[in-house]
């Protein structure tokens, strides 16, 4: 796996939160919701003429993590209201984003053992159970449909268990 140190400017409010995340609980998966790949994204996170909120710490593209935001700052990757069920301690006025890691997975560049390794190496530094604190943006909000290609369970089921186990990835026929 390749990292590459690709941080997002500390000034561009609509990409960058200054406050600290509390204590990381949950990971949060998305897709980029297009065909962009990293290096595009990045640029246009970067590019001023950009005023829309939204960032990741990290962009995971076939063998390559960037990463763009300290995990110890919070990244604007999803809202409040509709979380309160799934973290009560947070409350209806809290935002989820201060609790969990936004990790972007470009389309037609998955590769699930670099993703899978990654997650496995986020649970263990962070002390999260694969099972439960690794979740799809669509398993919070009924508006999203991201990440696209874990809308199938048997995907998704298949990349927890690689990270919780270890198991080998199989090709779906």
């Amino acid at each position: 796996m390749i990292h590459v140190e690709a941080y997002l400017p500390k000034d561009k409010r609509n990409v960058f939160d200054p406050r600290r995340i509390v204590r990381v609980q949950k990971i949060i998966l998305h897709d980029p919701g297009s065909e962009h790949n990293a290096k595009q994204l990045i640029k246009y996170f970067n590019d001023p003429k950009n005023t829309r909120p939204g960032s990741y710490h990290d962009i995971i593209e076939e063998d390559t993590v960037y990463h763009l935001i300290d995990h110890t700052y919070r990244a604007i990757h999803a809202g409040t209201f509709e979380y309160s069920m799934m973290w009560p301690e947070i409350g209806t006025s809290g935002t989820q984003n201060a609790y969990s890691l936004g990790v972007c997975i470009t389309k037609g560049h998955f590769h699930f053992p670099t993703v899978a390794k990654y997650l496995e190496d986020a649970c263990i530094k962070y002390d999260l159970d694969p099972f439960t604190d690794i979740l799809c943006h669509y398993h919070l909000s009924h508006f999203k449909t991201d990440p696209e290609i874990l809308l199938d369970y048997t995907e998704y089921k298949k990349l927890i268990e690689m990270v919780a186990w270890g198991a080998p990835y199989k090709e779906t026929k």
